[in-house]
Parts: structure tokens; sequence; C-alpha cells
């Protein structure tokens, strides 16, 4: 009936405010009563902002080292978005904080396999793991995984995790011809800002001041640009928001990519 329907439409609309005044577990509340409808039932954005919302409640209850009570709200994320890339950060976070550190590397591989627009953000927890005293030595399976990626799904921050492993194992040379090669393949302004500083500790006499200068320039420039941009609305930003602060949509903020990004 007329009356049924206008209270589905009304209860959509609840959770905009429930959204906006953040009140989460009355959003999830409303969306799980919303999806006994079979209008909605199979509607993928109400399952994927519900995730988020599951999401905002994990991350206060790590906040509050409440472990147990974040895993539940995780748990609660996947029923809705078996997928979601935040809730397996969070997981992955969980884990290697847990001392799960294999469970923690499994997860941020899932998220790159996934959600390859996301392979920046597993790139610095990802090398946290091996880092760990229990993977300490298996730099080699760490380097062999990030090639790989980094053939599938190039990225300036992979390329530049790989450079630090090389350098760390074979010595500036070696790192820096893989840097090099790198950029023949896919040019990046971070990636030339590494090798120039690179080559200034490699440099003596007369150019070093130059080369000093043109990195220092270079870096301010990258810190002008944006990293992130919002496919909905265009709203550009230095760091990540699940939620985009300009058309409030979520995970629509993706890492930029190209010659200026990653």
């Amino acid at each position: 009936t007329d009356g049924n329907q206008a209270r589905w439409e009304a209860l959509s609309r609840l959770i905009t405010v429930y959204q906006v005044e953040k009140e989460w577990e009355n959003a999830i509340d409303a969306v799980d009563k919303l999806l006994q409808h079979p209008k909605y039932r199979r509607e993928k954005s109400l399952r994927l902002v519900a995730a988020h919302y599951c999401c905002e409640l994990a991350d206060q209850s790590i906040k509050n080292k409440n472990i147990l009570e974040a895993r539940n709200y995780i748990r609660r994320a996947f029923q809705f978005d078996r997928t979601s890339p935040r809730a397996g950060l969070l997981l992955s976070e969980i884990e290697r904080e847990s001392g799960n550190i294999d469970r923690a590397i499994r997860e941020l591989i899932r998220v790159a396999e996934q959600h390859p627009n996301f392979i920046t953000e597993i790139v610095g927890p990802l090398i946290t793991c091996f880092q760990l005293e229990e993977k300490r030595g298996n730099s080699a399976e760490l380097k062999n995984y990030l090639l790989r990626l980094l053939d599938e799904e190039p990225r300036t921050s992979v390329l530049l995790a790989v450079v630090r492993l090389t350098l760390d194992e074979d010595g500036d040379g070696k790192a820096l011809a893989t840097l090099a090669e790198g950029l023949r393949q896919r040019p990046s302004l971070k990636g030339f800002k590494v090798l120039l500083d690179m080559q200034i500790r490699q440099s003596e006499g007369d150019f070093q001041p130059y080369l000093r200068l043109t990195t220092d320039n270079l870096g301010r420039y990258l810190q002008t640009k944006p990293g992130y941009r919002c496919g909905h609305c265009g709203f550009e930003t230095r760091k990540l928001y699940w939620q985009c602060p300009s058309c409030q949509k979520w995970e629509q903020l993706k890492p930029l990519q190209g010659v200026e990004g990653d």
C-alpha cells in the first residue's frame, strides 16, 4: 500500500539523519530493517554504507582498547559487505597487534587482490608486519610479493618499497638501477625525487648543491598536491577519508595515480 511504501521511504531518510548525527548503531538497525524489503534487499550501496557504519564503531572500539568488541563490529561489517576493504584493513591491524602476523598479512593481501585501488594503503602495514620479530629474515618473501604486485598493478608506493628492500640487501647501485628501470616504465614525481636523493648521496663537488635545490623544490611541490580524489564529486585531499567530506559519499575517495600520484 501507499502507506507502507511511505514507511519504507521514511526509514531510508532516517538512515541519513542517523548518519549525520553519527548514531551508527541506530543507522545499522535501520539498514537491517530496510533490507527486509524486496526493493532494497539487493542494493549493494546500502550494504556498503552499513559496513562503514560498523567500521566506524570498530574504529572507536580499537581506540578504546576493546578488541573483542571491535572484532564483533568487523564481523558485522563483513556480513553487509563481504569484501569491505576498510573492514579488512581494520582486521589486519587487530591481528598484527594481537601477534597474529600471518593472519594480518593474509588480510592485507586479500584487500590488495579484491580492491587494487587501495594497494597504496596496504604497503606500509605489510612492511610493518614483515619487520616484526616473527617475520624477520623473510624479506625475500616480502620482496617477491611486491615484485609480483608491481608487475600486475604498478604503483609508485610498491616500487619505492622494492627499492628500499633492494638498498638494504644489495646496496645503492642495484637499488638505483631498480628505481631507474621502474621510472622508465612508469614515470612518477615521487619516484624521481627519491632518485635525486640517491644521486645526491653518491655525488660530490659542485653539482651537489644544485641537485639538492632541485629535490627540495620538488619535495615542496609534491606537498601541495592531493593524494586522493572523490570519484563522485571530485573533492581532492592529501589523506584518505572513507566518507567524502564534501559530498558525504562512502568509499569514493581513491588514491590518485599517474605522474603526480601513486
